[in-house]
C-alpha cells in the first residue's frame, strides 16, 4: 500500500468514526470481496464531507480510483466480485 492510497483510505476510515488499524485498512487491498464494505463507508461519509473541502474530498476519491477502488455506492456491491 503506498503513502497516497494509505492517506486515503485512512481519511475514508475516519470520516467513519473508524480506527485506522491495520486490518481496516487491508481490506482495502482486496475491493472485491470488501466492496460491500466499502460502499457502505462512501456513503457514511457522505454528510461529513460539508465539513472539508471538496478538494480533500475528490483527491480522496481519485486516489481511491487509481487503486482499484470502484467508488460508485449505487452498484451492486454484493461482495461477490461479480457485476
Amino acid at each position: 500500500m503506498n503513502k497516497e492510497f494509505k492517506w486515503a483510505c485512512t481519511v475514508l476510515l475516519q470520516l467513519n468514526n473508524i480506527p485506522a488499524g491495520p486490518g481496516f485498512l487491508k481490506a482495502f487491498m482486496n475491493p472485491m470481496a470488501n466492496q460491500q464494505w466499502i460502499n457502505a463507508c462512501l456513503k457514511n461519509a457522505q454528510p461529513q464531507v460539508g465539513s472539508m473541502t471538496s478538494g480533500t474530498y475528490d483527491k480522496m476519491i481519485t486516489i481511491l480510483q487509481a487503486n482499484g477502488i470502484d467508488t460508485n455506492i449505487y452498484g451492486p456491491g454484493n461482495g461477490t466480485g461479480h457485476n
